[in-house]
């Protein structure tokens, strides 16, 4: 501590602490206007720098690399098994009709290389897509058939219950008994 307070003394004595300011800078003159830059030249010399780190990065440039979403792992005997379960949700596949000698001649590639060729595997998604869409259409038809069971349940009430009014000794029709009273009371009237 007693060093530092030296040191400064000594700086202040010899007239070398002015704080990092320049003695020039007070001195109520406006400053100079800078140059105006060559832009040209700059540029150019930007474009010449740009230039050479792309002929040095060249070499370095990414290269993409393939990628795979799945990796196929059911086989075909499999692929037959769940196209058929598919076709109870869709049924999009027509019944093969016997063919004709026509349409036999027309096939000329042979039955072999037919039957060899492998389609993609199922992924997880469509296989889950699949059940989702099973479940929603088999609740679609519950709730289709608990809908007309409802229907006709309340169709045989409402046929029980105007048998009942229809025969009810309460609701007979009092119209001509009415119009006789009144008749009555018209005479007593008079």
């Amino acid at each position: 501590m007693q060093e530092y307070e030296e040191r400064k003394r000594q700086e202040v004595a010899t007239g070398a602490a002015h704080d990092g300011l320049d003695q020039n800078q007070f001195t109520f003159q406006p400053p100079k206007a800078k140059p105006v830059p060559d832009f040209k030249r700059l540029q150019k010399t930007f474009q010449q720098t740009l230039e050479e780190q792309k002929k040095q990065n060249h070499l370095s440039a990414t290269k993409p690399n393939p990628f795979h979403f799945h990796n196929p792992k059911s086989t075909a005997s499999m692929r037959r098994h769940l196209d058929q379960d598919n076709q109870m949700i869709n049924p999009t596949i027509k019944k093969v009709r016997a063919r004709s000698a026509m349409a036999e001649n027309r096939d000329l590639s042979p039955v072999g290389e037919r039957d060899s060729r492998e389609n993609p595997a199922v992924t997880a998604k469509f296989s889950a897509y699949v059940e989702t869409r099973r479940q929603k259409m088999e609740g679609k038809k519950n709730v289709e058939q608990a809908k007309f069971q409802e229907e006709v349940e309340r169709f045989f009430k409402q046929n029980r219950l105007a048998q009942r009014v229809k025969c009810s000794p309460a609701l007979v029709s009092n119209a001509a008994e009415l119009a006789k009273r009144k008749k009555q009371s018209l005479r007593k009237a008079r």
